[in-house]
């Protein structure tokens, strides 16, 4: 993982944080509709960082693929898959009439696998 998809991964961790943060300050005044659509943004970031890592990954010589670089790609991407799955369930969680509770779960996993995923 190169610098770059690292620091879009901590801004990613950040905001997802402060979407948690948000939930737990308005417990009257939620807007679930803006919240859905925050974590939305947030789910296609991740897809499109993991995307960028698949993409470095499928363009390694094969000799870097067996090596601990490329490694290191593939359980990035693996971590970054589940960010996005626990993302997206964060998103359907929103929907009909929210458990704020169960939204902050799937976002804290999200964080959880994003901060992983920085570190390979």
């Amino acid at each position: 993982m190169n610098k770059a998809r690292r620091k879009q991964l901590s801004d990613l961790s950040t905001e997802t944080a402060a979407v948690v943060a948000v939930i737990e300050e308005n417990e009257e005044n939620r807007d679930w509709e803006v919240v859905r659509s925050t974590i939305g943004d947030l789910h296609t970031m991740c897809e499109s960082i993991r995307d960028d890592e698949q993409e470095y990954y499928d363009n390694m010589p094969e000799g870097l693929k067996n090596s601990d670089k490329g490694e290191n790609a593939q359980s990035a991407i693996s971590c970054l898959e589940e960010a996005a799955q626990k993302l997206e369930g964060a998103e359907s969680a929103c929907e009909d009439t929210p458990d704020a509770e169960d939204v902050i779960e799937h976002l804290n996993d999200a964080i959880e696998q994003i901060d992983e995923a920085q570190g390979f």
